[in-house]
């Protein structure tokens, strides 16, 4: 894959699933790759069991031509949602990702707050999928105060939280 640049969708679903999580040491290889691949702009990561996101975080932070990041149905928790939102924070002007799907897994509102915060800065989501996070009414809150500084989300998924 690193060594392809002609590469524009990746699908892993189900893919990196060993016993019962997949762990960051699985990831840095995909994360490094995205922090280079000049090509990539679909990645799905679906029911993965992944525990943890945080090299995806870092490779958002420098990342130009992504556009779908799918990490629905794992285990992420509000770290990797922190780290996701600063990366994507840090790439602000430069990130192209407009699809970003998490539902199904455990953020809570500390990281509903980050993806909320990072929404103030965002340009470039125009869909967000948070179904089924343990969101609550801090994170509604947050979101509400978020989109009236983001003008460029048209799809907001928060249903069964």
């Amino acid at each position: 894959l690193s060594q392809s640049s002609q590469i524009q969708a990746v699908n892993l679903t189900w893919s990196l699933v060993e016993a019962n999580t997949c762990s960051d040491r699985k990831l840095i290889p995909l994360a490094e790759v995205l922090r280079y691949h000049s090509s990539l702009e679909v990645l799905y990561l679906s029911y993965n069991r992944l525990a943890s996101a945080v090299p995806l975080g870092l490779a958002l932070s420098t990342n130009t031509t992504l556009r779908e990041l799918h990490l629905d149905h794992n285990r992420l928790t509000s770290d990797c949602a922190i780290a996701i939102a600063q990366g994507l924070s840090q790439n602000s002007h430069h990130t192209k990702l407009a699809v970003l799907c998490l539902n199904s897994n455990s953020l809570g509102d500390r990281g509903g707050a980050a993806i909320a915060s990072m929404l103030k800065v965002n340009t470039s989501i125009t869909t967000l999928q948070l179904a089924k996070n343990e969101l609550g009414a801090t994170t509604a809150q947050m979101l509400g105060e978020s989109l009236q500084h983001n003008v460029t989300l048209l799809e907001l998924g928060i249903d069964q939280n």
